[in-house]
């Protein structure tokens, strides 16, 4: 649908792969002063696959699966280029955030940036920059960035400019773009897919900004985490609505109270646990940091609990996660004197666009599924 004489853009048609990589539209270049001693090139594919953080760019070849999703792609063309921490903190916010006005920065260190197999040689070669510069605009949403950056002693000249698309960074950052905001929707509300194999990018239950969702014993289910400290939020939640004209779920909910505030827990600790097999087993105990709030009109109860078990599994269904809370015994929240439980399941359209750390398990499940139907 049209607004204002322009074409919305859709959920379906973002950029990123199956690893949670966003995708950006844009090239890479490399200048060697005659007679250098080491060489290389970046393919022109007229696209550049991004590190989540910022971290660093190369060049990305591929095409979109019937999943929606992009494919992974080869490492094709060239090395990664790897951007120093003054550069990548602030393109990673730039990415969220935007930015109101034109950014320019400047960093005259020197940096690790680049790791390649000289192509006269053969041998690796590693070659640190210096005189970093970095331009950030925004325009309805999208984020155009040029980088550059120069080597002393091969001479050698490195450019990047890329423009990442506001639709992708809703998906991928849960960027707030002013311009693709949309009002609430009365619609039925979205089915909730949780297998693997019907793995689909339009399905991803994803709100505007920083909305996600999961599924629980009770419905919905509102999985947040600050952007500034490592807090996860459990919100039980109804959706009266259905999916906007951008395929984003409607972002009005009726809260289910309580809310559960798990206090230096993160989704990326959370993969942490998994490191070693695909279930954990967490306890707790002594105010572990882990609040239940219920707001009654302007009044509100909040309660630190006694002690938190938190139970995870990862499989083909996505990330199922059952948090059992002891609060104390005669408390608001205990009233019949039993433990309050909230769980939720994460589809693996969640996990791939918000929560890339867990994308890393994705093979073994494909792996899993193939040898069931062999």
């Amino acid at each position: 649908m049209a607004e204002n004489g322009r074409q919305l853009p859709h959920l379906r048609q973002a950029l990123v792969d199956e690893t949670g990589g966003p995708i950006a539209r844009g090239k890479m270049k490399a200048a060697f002063k005659p007679g250098s001693a080491e060489s290389f090139s970046w393919l022109q594919t007229g696209f550049l696959r991004l590190a989540r953080r910022g971290g660093a760019l190369r060049p990305w070849s591929g095409e979109r699966l019937a999943n929606g999703f992009m494919a992974a792609g080869t490492r094709v063309g060239g090395p990664a280029l790897s951007l120093p921490a003054a550069l990548r903190e602030t393109l990673k916010e730039a990415f969220r955030s935007g930015v109101t006005a034109p950014v320019v920065l400047t960093w005259q260190g020197v940096h690790r940036a680049l790791w390649f197999r000289d192509t006269a040689t053969g041998k690796m070669v590693e070659l640190s920059l210096t005189r970093w510069q970095m331009a950030i605009r925004e325009d309805d949403g999208d984020l155009a960035v040029q980088i550059a950056a120069e080597d002393d002693v091969g001479g050698l000249a490195v450019t990047a400019d890329f423009i990442l698309d506001a639709i992708t960074r809703v998906a991928c950052f849960g960027a707030l773009v002013e311009t693709l905001i949309q009002p609430f929707v009365y619609r039925e509300t979205p089915a909730f897919c949780t297998t693997l194999d019907g793995l689909l990018l339009e399905n991803a239950m994803l709100g505007m900004v920083d909305r996600a969702y999961g599924v629980g014993r009770e419905g919905w289910v509102s999985v947040g985490e600050s952007r500034w400290d490592p807090v996860l939020v459990i919100t039980p939640v109804v959706l009266p609505g259905g999916r906007n004209d951008l395929g984003f779920v409607s972002s009005f909910e009726n809260h289910i109270w309580p809310r559960l505030w798990v206090h230096g827990l993160s989704m990326a600790a959370i993969a942490g646990y998994l490191s070693y097999g695909w279930s954990f087993h967490q306890v707790w105990s002594g105010r572990p940091g882990v609040k239940l709030e219920e707001r009654e009109y302007k009044y509100g109860v909040s309660e630190l609990a006694e002690a938190l078990t938190l139970d995870g599994n990862l499989s083909k269904a996505g990330l199922s996660l059952t948090f059992t809370v002891e609060t104390k015994v005669g408390s608001h929240w205990r009233p019949k004197g039993g433990p309050l439980v909230r769980d939720c399941l994460l589809p693996w359209e969640l996990l791939i666009l918000r929560f890339p750390e867990f994308t890393s398990h994705l093979p073994h499940f494909r792996k899993q599924g193939e040898a069931g139907a062999s």
